[in-house]
């Protein structure tokens, strides 16, 4: 950090004492000797894992990283040109900017209050009320940034100040500032930086074409959930596969609210509120806090309802107009209606039992021929792999030769997930493993790990296999068709070569290194290459595809992947 009296801007502003830090930046109070000694924050771009400190110059570890380094240093600055020129009382107001030391500064102004979290670590969660009121003030700065054509990306309890007036700033676009004007590929420890649980899916699945105002309806919903409950809100995938059960309402919670929350916070990002205008729309008849009875919104649907949980980015659906009303949603009790409707349940109840009857005698036929190898169930296992017997190598007609294995290190079958590995062990990670006990932080162990003793395929499966190179993985992407597809109940991508032969990659996730718990599986899937971010840093290079891309991406080396080895 800079240490304290260090003067900025040729003694323009005087650090006097460290605020935080994040990922791509640290905050500062400063003084400013020429305005009656006002205190202000100042924001220094510095980018934890690549940058290092020289005085007060901030230098690039390794010099493979200077490119990508100067690229998101151009960003962090421009970002800041075009934060200065935002005036809107909703949003802290950037004053100054300059380069310096090697690096990037940005001067705001320093508010009187404390971020939401804090709020309610002292006061318990907020009533109904107190929470509109916070809707009202983030809504309005929202609609000015989009706007702008600009997201925020990283809406949370945290990142909204309050003053004792009760007057809210939306503070910290660091995460807006990541996002490559091109769309191409951005160094964080999971590609885009996001929040877990207030991140929606396409924003945990990195894809940049999906990301939009929906983006930060979700986080701004999960915020809302935060602010009334006083809970964390659930994981996206748990919204994705449970529904509204992933929910913990507090009892007699205004039912606006709720609905408002459920509808933000849609797995798929077509059935959130498309503009802030639709939101505003929706309120002006749905008045929070005057409301027992459920509102005209969607329900959140879960993974087994018929409708699909999760759209690919080319889907046909058509986004929702400023317009156009919700779903409704049923908001009268079914019981009145049962007791007209009893002659016409028994006859259901009737059919069901033929229906299963016929289930029973069907399975019973279908059991007879499953030792037959034309069975479809048989077929239907064939169909990513020559045999049963695994592993095997897959030729998908690459120029290269290269053949990729039919199923994960650690995997019975291709729809598998195997086991999960943390970038140049060959032990798999497991439930525990932290970033603490990745025995390789800060250690050069090689740029191209493929057939070392770091090798995670050939120490399991032997010398004919080994960890796949970026280039190896880019020649995959260049010469085969991605498809989500479900394969033996799990969701993951169909790779399919020009020669017509196909591999199956599951939706794995990944062991976050904070506990090693499994996060994300059956959204989206990661494997590892062999290929480390240069040379003497802490990222490496894995394959990564959510629902509706794939592409290789710099991720933290002690997160735990899948690996998916080729042979040559």
């Amino acid at each position: 950090m800079l240490p304290e009296g260090c003067l900025l801007k040729q003694g323009e502003y005087r650090v006097v004492g460290y605020m935080a830090s994040g990922g791509f930046g640290n905050t500062y109070q400063a003084e400013h000797n020429g305005r009656l000694h006002k205190r202000m924050a100042v924001k220094e771009f510095f980018m934890r894992g690549l940058n290092t400190r020289q005085g007060t110059c901030v230098a690039v570890s390794v010099a493979d990283n200077q490119s990508d380094y100067q690229r998101m240093l151009n960003k962090f600055f421009k970002e800041a040109q075009r934060l200065a020129q935002i005036d809107h009382p909703h949003i802290v107001e950037v004053i100054d900017f300059f380069e310096e030391n090697g690096t990037a500064y940005y001067v705001m102004k320093l508010i009187d209050g404390q971020p939401l979290n804090k709020v309610m670590s002292q006061h318990g969660p907020m009533d109904v009320a107190r929470v509109a009121d916070v809707l009202k003030q983030v809504l309005s700065a929202l609609k000015y940034v989009h706007a702008q054509h600009l997201y925020h990306l990283d809406l949370k309890p945290s990142n909204i100040m309050q003053n004792a007036e009760g007057h809210c700033w939306l503070i910290d676009f660091g995460a807006s500032k990541q996002m490559s004007d091109d769309n191409t590929h951005t160094l964080t420890t999971t590609a885009l930086p996001y929040t877990p649980r207030y991140a929606p899916l396409e924003q945990v699945g990195q894809n940049m074409e999906d990301i939009g105002p929906w983006t930060d309806f979700y986080a701004l919903g999960a915020t809302l959930y935060h602010l009334l409950t006083a809970q964390l809100p659930p994981k996206p995938d748990r919204v994705n596969e449970d529904g509204e059960a992933a929910f913990n309402f507090p009892t007699g919670i205004d039912a606006n609210m709720r609905g408002l929350i459920l509808w933000m916070m849609q797995p798929r990002r077509r059935e959130r509120p498309q503009s802030v205008v639709e939101i505003e729309q929706w309120l002006a008849g749905h008045p929070l806090g005057s409301s027992a009875v459920p509102p005209d919104v969607p329900t959140v649907k879960s993974a087994d309802d018929s409708v699909p949980t999760v759209k690919s980015a080319d889907d046909n659906l058509t986004k929702a107009s400023t317009t156009s009303k919700p779903t409704r949603l049923a908001n009268k009790s079914p019981l009145p209606s049962l007791r007209s409707k009893l002659p016409w349940l028994w006859l259901g109840f009737g059919g069901i039992l033929v229906l299963v009857l016929v289930g029973i005698f069907l399975s019973q036929s279908h059991q007879k021929d499953a030792a037959s190898p034309n069975s479809d169930e048989v077929t239907a296992d064939l169909s990513y792999c020559p045999n049963g017997n695994h592993p095997h190598a897959i030729d998908l007609g690459l120029p290269s030769g290269t053949k990729w294995a039919c199923c994960n290190i650690g995997a019975s079958t291709p729809a598998d997930d195997g086991d999960y590995f943390r970038w140049g062990e060959t032990k798999p990670m497991k439930e525990g493993d932290t970033s603490s006990t990745y025995p390789y932080t800060g250690m050069d162990i090689g740029s191209d790990i493929s057939g070392t003793r770091y090798d995670a395929a050939s120490a399991n499966w032997g010398t004919d296999w080994r960890m796949p190179t970026q280039r190896q993985i880019q020649e995959l992407i260049d010469n085969c068709t991605y498809e989500w597809t479900v394969y033996n109940r799990t969701s993951g991508a169909k790779v399919s070569g020009r020669n017509g032969h196909t591999i199956f990659l599951p939706a794995s996730g990944y062991r976050d290194c904070s506990n090693g718990s499994l996060r994300y599986v059956g959204s989206l899937g990661h494997c590892w290459s062999a290929s480390a971010y240069g040379s003497g840093t802490d990222y490496a290079r894995p394959l990564y595809f959510p629902s509706s891309f794939w592409d290789w991406s710099y991720c933290y080396r002690a997160l735990g992947f899948p690996v998916r080895a080729v042979a040559e």
